[in-house]
């Protein structure tokens, strides 16, 4: 189960309280095991409850601010990598344990807390990282045996766009500025980096002519 606990101010034994509630034991003493096993719990800022992985069911759920028992958002999931958000919308890297076991790109709105948007899918990636989302505009390196993809997709639309098919290995941070756009460097420290931007939809742009050492720092 998922537990909390108040502090008061100074002095004074801390309440605590079973979130899951998936023993049937609300309030201390808890003497009975959880019939769930959430890992990977994080809070959805406003208030609005808290996303975990449920090991026992291979089930990404949803707590609810009131607490009680948690709502379904994605069932087949092994486990999840990344999470990133814009304002309400979610951004979240997820292992499947469906057949292949795909890395996938899903979409989650606070608003609408039991669906998702999948957004990319792969069943030959070793991993799916530097995850990165601002506005309407998330980016990612999939990474397959030595070889690296870097995608950007546009979260209204759902369009994903490769940024090259030759071989780069890219970041190690991807920064995208408040229009959109991506800067990153093809090249892994501490060697010499090419340092480019790229806008979804366009051609991407080199950043100087020369290239030498160093690397983007991810944008705030």
């Amino acid at each position: 189960d998922v537990f909390s606990a108040v502090f008061p101010l100074g002095a004074g034994a801390p309440t605590l309280a079973n979130l899951t509630q998936s023993s049937g034991l609300v309030t201390p003493p808890f003497l009975l095991p959880g019939a769930i096993r959430p890992e990977g719990a994080f809070d959805v800022p406003g208030g609005l409850g808290r996303m975990l992985l449920d090991r026992a069911t291979d089930t990404l759920v949803w707590l609810a601010p009131q607490a009680g028992t948690p709502a379904t958002v994605l069932a087949g999931v092994k486990g999840f990598s990344g999470v990133e958000r814009s304002a309400a919308r979610w951004v979240l890297v997820v292992q499947r344990s469906t057949p292949g076991q795909p890395y996938q790109v899903v979409a989650w709105d606070a608003n609408s807390p039991l669906a998702t948007q999948l957004l990319y899918s792969s069943i030959s990636a070793d991993s799916i990282d530097e995850l990165s989302v601002r506005g309407e505009r998330c980016a990612f390196v999939e990474r397959n045996t030595g070889l690296e993809d870097l995608r950007a997709c546009n979260l209204i639309t759902g369009n994903v766009q490769l940024f090259s098919t030759r071989d780069f290995l890219y970041g190690p941070a991807l920064s995208i500025a408040s229009n959109g756009e991506l800067t990153t460097n093809l090249g892994a420290p501490p060697g010499a980096a090419v340092f480019v931007r790229w806008q979804l939809g366009s051609a991407p742009q080199r950043l100087g002519p020369t290239s030498g050492p160093g690397f983007v720092l991810r944008g705030l």
